[in-house]
């Protein structure tokens, strides 16, 4: 099993103080801060820079209608986390639990600078190019979930979920999640 930094992997392990990924991994896409170790059509999987207690694990829906999930690690944990999909995958993701005090490589989150950071919302941006893309989302009391839109990695507009009648709250001490989509988004978060 190979594993490649800046090389020619769709998701690369990089930031942008510390290396510049080649011309032809910035336009495949790729997220800063993520490895990805196993990258098939039917197994997928790597590890999410960081620290604890942030915490990531992969995700995926497969085309024989199951789905697959693997193992939670905390942020920076190399032993990684991965599914297989002997039927191919319909999707694939990485899902980040950001736990606040912890962080992820690549996530930028809403400071009380940002006009959006408030109370009642979630949200940050994440490094990379396109066409991977990322999502968040966080719990509003009484209105359930909240979501920002799905951007492209690296699109700095970020996205921002809004609980407009309450405070976001901490599920189980998370303050919000952070979908990383491979390739594209599910259905469903389009």
């Amino acid at each position: 099993m190979s594993v490649s930094r800046c090389g020619l992997w769709t998701i690369a392990l990089c930031t942008a103080t510390a290396l510049t990924l080649p011309t032809s991994a910035r336009s495949a896409g790729y997220f800063a801060g993520v490895t990805i170790q196993a990258n098939s059509a039917t197994r997928f999987g790597g590890w999410v820079d960081g620290n604890g207690p942030n915490t990531y694990q992969v995700l995926a829906n497969c085309k024989n209608g199951r789905s697959a999930t693997g193992v939670t690690r905390w942020a920076g944990d190399r032993r990684g986390s991965f599914v297989k999909c002997p039927s191919g995958f319909v999707y694939r993701l990485f899902d980040l639990a950001d736990f606040g005090p912890g962080y992820f490589t690549g996530f930028h989150r809403l400071t009380a600078a940002s006009p959006a950071a408030s109370p009642y919302a979630y949200g940050g941006w994440f490094d990379g190019n396109g066409p991977d893309s990322y999502e968040v989302f966080t719990e509003c009391p009484g209105d359930g979930f909240a979501d920002g839109p799905v951007r492209w990695a690296g699109d700095r507009r970020g996205s921002i979920a809004l609980c407009p009648y309450g405070r976001f709250t901490a599920i189980n001490g998370r303050v919000g999640e952070i979908s990383l989509f491979k390739d594209k988004p599910p259905p469903w978060a389009q």
